[in-house]
């Protein structure tokens, strides 16, 4: 029934705007606060918390169909959803009392700031930092390509407390828009996703009371990873859902598309290109269900999100280049979608960690798995 409203919502709103949205690069205020009243934006959070007590699985549904029509919109409903959930299983009663109401009905945008200049990657780089002074911390330091960052009312940001402690040092801090000291850049202008407002953030002496850190001190680089963990099957699901597209689109095109007196699809080479397609993007629907559903049982899910994610962004990208060689020069123009499912597949290999690092995951996973 989620799936299913989703994909209405998807099909009758979004889809109609993807392409402006993408030509404008300007976020959709009016979608995303429809989202909020659908109940997509809170869908993982506890009825106690007024979500929608929704697992995984749905959630990799719902960003599967969203991701369909518009991997901006997709991306949105998911930056809420995670943030959502760090508040609601990490700060205190009084924060979440706080937030969570307005991030639920999408009048609160949150953001999520671990990267930096020199730690991408490598997460343990980070060089912002957060030092006690008194009941406040005083938080100095960069972040980058932030999403939603020049848009977000309230950040998460992961600091240094005790340099001493290496990745056991760090901790995380809920930060408003507004507070003196904290400053957001120019939205970057990206070659896909447009229109999320991802940007950089700067602290400058920027005081927080103690009060709002989130989770223990010493705790937020692991809170963050557990994060970017559940993130990856969401990122697999959006993935899946632009190969779907791109598949659906090539699809109707190799049948209306007419050359040497035949449609394209009665050629063997086009046939099995669609088949190609069809298979890789089952197989990686198939791989992020199995990682969601782990997740829901309260199984270890990270080597199977890292596979879902690695295989589904890969295979997205994959899908959406042969769509468009199969569109032929219609598809170098963007009067088709199939180049913005191009653009907007690449994404999905460098986020939430990027492939290169889901291979170094997997096989440290393999590794636990052997007793090694």
């Amino acid at each position: 029934m989620v799936r299913d409203l989703a994909r209405k919502f998807a099909q009758d709103e979004v889809a109609p705007k993807a392409a402006e949205i993408d030509r404008t690069d300007e976020f959709p205020r009016d979608l995303y606060l429809k989202m909020g009243k659908l109940g997509l934006l809170g869908l993982l959070l506890p009825e106690e918390a007024g979500g929608g007590a929704a697992d995984a699985v749905t959630q990799g549904l719902v960003q599967e169909e969203l991701a369909r029509a518009s991997a901006m919109v997709a991306n949105a409903q998911v930056t809420a959803i995670e943030e959502g959930l760090t508040i609601w299983e990490h700060a205190s009663p009084e924060l979440s009392k706080r937030y969570l109401p307005g991030i639920i009905t999408g009048e609160i945008i949150p953001a999520f700031a671990l990267t930096e200049p020199g730690a991408g990657s490598d997460a343990g780089g980070i060089k912002t930092t957060a030092t006690r002074d008194g009941d406040d911390y005083v938080i100095n330091g960069s972040k980058t390509f932030i999403t939603a960052g020049a848009l977000a009312d309230v950040v998460i940001v992961i600091a240094v407390t005790d340099p001493e402690q290496g990745t056991r040092g760090m901790s995380a801090f809920l930060v408003d828009r507004g507070t003196p000291g904290f400053s957001s850049g120019k939205a970057e202008d990206l070659l896909g996703v447009r229109g999320l407002g991802t940007s950089s953030l700067h602290f400058d002496n920027c005081r927080v009371p103690s009060s709002r850190m989130i989770g223990t001190e010493g705790r937020g680089l692991r809170m963050g990873l557990t994060t970017i963990d559940l993130g990856r099957i969401s990122t697999a699901a959006m993935a899946v859902g632009i190969a779907q597209a791109a598949h659906e689109a090539a699809f109707a095109y190799a049948r209306q598309r007419h050359q040497f007196g035949h449609p394209i699809f009665d050629f063997q080479a086009i046939q099995f290109t669609l088949a190609d397609m069809a298979t890789s993007i089952d197989a990686g629907r198939l791989l992020y269900l199995h990682a969601a559903q782990l997740r829901d049982r309260g199984h270890r899910f990270v080597r199977e999100a890292s596979q879902a994610k690695l295989f589904a962004s890969d295979m997205a990208s994959k899908v959406a280049d042969d769509a468009l060689l199969m569109f032929g020069g219609n598809g170098y123009s963007r009067e088709y979608p199939v180049e913005r499912y191009v653009r907007d597949a690449k994404l999905c290999q460098i986020f939430e960690g990027t492939n290169n690092i889901q291979h170094l995951v997997i096989a440290r996973e393999l590794v636990k798995e052997q007793g090694g």
